[in-house]
């Protein structure tokens, strides 16, 4: 199952600089990870802000109809 990670970098509770560590873990097991940083976002912005409910649906749409995720992991 793919995963859309949204991280704030303006985030408190889970500061972007364990983004990389977080990342390298998904990506060593092979999970497929959109990884998208949202400048000046705090943690519940990287979710609320703007129109990111909206993207976030449209995400899981896409997924539903079997479009397959941007996958932002380094290639192997």
């Amino acid at each position: 199952m793919p995963i859309l990670y949204r991280q704030g970098t303006a985030d408190a509770q889970i500061p972007v600089q364990t983004a990389p560590a977080s990342l390298a873990r998904l990506c060593a097991v092979g999970d497929v990870v959109d990884y998208r940083e949202i400048e000046g976002a705090t943690h519940a912005g990287s979710l609320y802000g703007d129109d990111r409910v909206t993207e976030a649906r449209a995400w899981l749409r896409d997924r539903i109809a079997g479009d397959p995720a941007t996958d932002t992991c380094p290639a192997a």
